[in-house]
């Protein structure tokens, strides 16, 4: 067997570099182990050999060979253990802070939103001193008005920044918006 073909069979076997003759499986249980895997394996296996060579000549030193290697590999499993807990705890701290972030942005452009609506409002207010509620939405929204006088049913709603809006900033000169249901026959009506 060449150097190559050896090279091959052993990256093959650590799963480094798929035959492509032959087909990988899906299940978990079928893939091939990873190195590090292989090499924690194959060093177990030479220490307990050894203990085992030591247990023939010398039997009080083979139970304390043992004894250790057991201290070591505990430490070695918390060590692992820690290290996927403190992994853990940075991704996740690193999508907290991507949400909050996002977040922030959302509130951010809804404040600007917002803002931009009030001036709007303020500036129709003047140009349109006897206009009403629904005008000044289809003014603003046009594809949200069916006429002067019918809006979507949305900016009727308890929690509806355009409804608070209009309501603060009226004064005693406008009509005060109410919070509005749509009704079945409102969604039936729409609906002929």
């Amino acid at each position: 067997m060449t150097d190559h073909a050896i090279s091959n069979a052993q990256s093959e076997y650590v799963g480094l570099n798929p035959s492509p003759t032959r087909p990988q499986s899906s299940s978990p249980g079928a893939a091939p182990l990873p190195e590090s895997r292989i090499q924690t394996y194959v060093t177990i296996a030479v220490l307990l050999l050894l203990i085992r060579l030591l247990y023939e000549f010398h039997k009080p030193l083979a139970f304390l060979a043992l004894v250790l290697f057991g201290i070591i590999g505990a430490y070695r499993l918390n060590t692992q253990s820690n290290q996927a807990i403190a992994q853990h705890d940075a991704r996740m701290d690193r999508i907290n802070r991507e949400r909050e972030e996002s977040e922030a942005m959302v509130a951010e452009a809804a404040r600007m939103m917002l803002e931009i609506n009030r001036r709007h409002l303020e500036e129709f207010i003047i140009t349109h001193p006897d206009s009403s509620y629904e005008q000044w939405i289809g003014n603003l929204h046009p594809e949200n008005a069916v006429d002067e006088t019918t809006i979507d049913h949305r900016f009727y709603v308890e929690d509806s920044d355009h409804r608070l809006l209009w309501n603060e900033l009226i004064g005693e000169e406008r009509q005060f918006v109410p919070v509005r249901t749509l009704k079945t026959t409102d969604i039936e009506a729409a609906g002929n």
